[in-house]
């Protein structure tokens, strides 16, 4: 794997990691630590320590995470180069987020409120699985839904691939007659989509169904010939997906309706972290540290019940805690990653889907880090690492490992 090709986003990477570290660690002077170390010795006639974090213990937590997350792409990067393993990785993925929400739906149809063999304290009928938050799992399955939609894609443009001169009768008994194999991607496909709905998750599926649209269109665009029938089809995928929300999907329906309500606090939520920023906006009050500087933010326009541990913004959390320079370079090391996939989705042949899948889900995670912390909980995190590292890995042809 030549390192080459990813060395922009890696040495952001280790900058910003590097600068976390600075941040928990009393090496700089008193003028950059954060008020509060100066304040607490006054107060408490205690020795005190001079870091920039508020709290360097969840800096410190919050840069293992980061490089938990980098250690999983960088490994799927090197096993994501063999195109066979590549897909195996994806396909592995894709069957296991069926498994988890094969597992919800169960436990959905039972009416058992439970977390494995734990009580639910939250999000009672909605679908979660294994997770706690709704919002996270639909994040999850939507990944899934994205996997599943490009490998079913993909076989069908294979086994079509030779009979383009067949009457569309003949192509469909084909089809039929390998169902085993469609069966495959379909069944799973069907059981993480039914599992997203019965989350009830309002951004998780508005975010997956634009990574899926845009999957679709994006695969339908190297067809040539099928581009008609693609677009057809897609206009079938969005009307069926339509119909089945207003049929099943009530509870969803419900929540979309009573979006200003709940986007109130969340907007309030965002100023407070706005002003935040205002206060550190070149070192950060510390990665990992929103839920220790924000308290002193809170005001009146946010309710009193309930604790904010998360900005429900993945974006301002990291500019908060970062800084801004330091954020801007994390957030670049990842769009280039993701410029990487968009690339290997227009430009390859073969091998194509798996930078399609890599650009399209982080597509999907983009947009629900907007308003949503899915990204913050390690199964996200950990899951959408992996998928970008074949997406890069697949990228550019092997002919091209010299350059």
């Amino acid at each position: 794997m030549p390192f080459s090709r990813i060395a922009v986003s890696a040495i952001l990477v280790t900058a910003v990691a590097i600068w976390i570290a600075v941040q928990a660690l009393p090496v700089l002077s008193p003028e950059w630590a954060h008020p509060l170390w100066t304040i607490v010795p006054e107060t408490l006639s205690v020795p005190g320590q001079q870091a920039v974090s508020i709290n360097p213990d969840n800096t410190l937590e919050g840069l293992m995470r980061l490089l938990t997350y980098a250690g999983v792409f960088w490994l799927a990067l090197q096993l994501g180069r063999d195109r066979g393993t590549g897909e195996e990785i994806v396909k592995v993925i894709g069957w296991a987020i069926t498994a988890y929400a094969l597992y919800g739906l169960i436990l959905w149809a039972w009416g058992a409120e439970k977390i494995l063999w734990y009580d639910k304290q939250a999000y009672l009928g909605d679908l979660t699985s294994t997770f706690v938050n709704r919002n996270s799992f639909a994040t999850y399955v939507g990944m899934g839904c994205v996997i599943l939609l490009v490998l079913l894609m993909r076989w069908i443009t294979i086994e079509f691939a030779d009979r383009q001169t067949m009457p569309w009768s003949k192509r469909m008994v084909h089809l039929v007659g390998n169902s085993r194999e469609f069966l495959l991607y379909a069944l799973p496909l069907l059981v993480v989509f039914c599992a997203l709905l019965l989350t009830h998750s309002r951004a998780g599926f508005g975010s997956t169904l634009v990574a899926m649209v845009l999957a679709f269109a994006l695969w339908q665009t190297r067809q040539h010939r099928g581009f008609v029938t693609g677009m057809i089809g897609l206009a079938a995928l969005i009307i069926v997906t339509g119909y089945w929300i207003a049929v099943g999907g009530d509870a969803l329906l419900a929540r979309f309706a009573d979006v200003d309500a709940a986007t109130e606090a969340r907007m309030n939520v965002y100023l407070a972290t706005l002003r935040a920023i205002g206060d550190y906006p070149w070192v950060g009050s510390g990665y990992g540290t929103f839920q220790d500087i924000f308290p002193m933010y809170r005001d009146e326009s946010i309710s009193a019940i309930g604790v904010w541990d998360k900005t429900h913004n993945t974006y301002l959390e990291v500019i908060l805690g970062l800084g801004i320079p330091a954020a801007i370079a994390l957030f670049l090391a990842v769009l280039w990653l993701v410029g990487m996939c968009a690339v290997g989705a227009f430009n390859r042949r073969r091998g194509r889907h798996m930078p399609l899948i890599g650009f399209t889900v982080s597509v999907l995670v983009g947009l629900h880090a907007m308003v949503d912390f899915s990204l913050q909980m390690a199964g996200v995190a950990m899951t959408y690492a992996a998928l970008l590292g074949v997406g890069v890995a697949q990228s550019w042809s092997t002919r091209n490992d010299a350059a």
